[in-house]
């Protein structure tokens, strides 16, 4: 089944749910359906998340200079974020290319 096809599956669950009048424990109960599933897909379906949304990433090739601080020419800055990334910025940068590294860094380090 496809995401789309679940999307649209627990589209009209949460639809028969609303309309059973019974509890959610009760509803999930009579469908077999575990209350983890149903509350995440609640959630979900209400935060109005896009498949888009789900899976925002687009990789940005990146180029990592490995040399000691010293070693490297005052034409580039380094981004050090959390002791684990780091990122190398040549004079000439693309900002919004680096803006879009930044988000995907921050969202990781948010997550780890």
């Amino acid at each position: 089944m496809t995401q789309a096809e679940k999307r649209q599956q627990w589209e009209q669950r949460l639809l028969a749910f609303e309309g059973s009048g019974q509890t959610v424990q009760d509803w999930c109960v009579t469908q077999n359906i575990k209350l983890s599933n149903f509350y995440y897909w609640r959630r979900k379906l209400r935060s109005g998340e896009s498949e888009e949304q789900v899976n925002p990433i687009n990789w940005l090739p990146l180029e990592f200079d490995l040399r000691p601080p010293g070693e490297q020419t005052a034409e580039q800055i380094g981004i050090e974020i959390d002791g684990r990334y780091k990122v190398i910025v040549q004079k000439g940068f693309d900002r919004d290319q680096l803006r879009d590294v930044l988000q995907v860094l921050q969202q990781t380090c948010l997550v780890n």
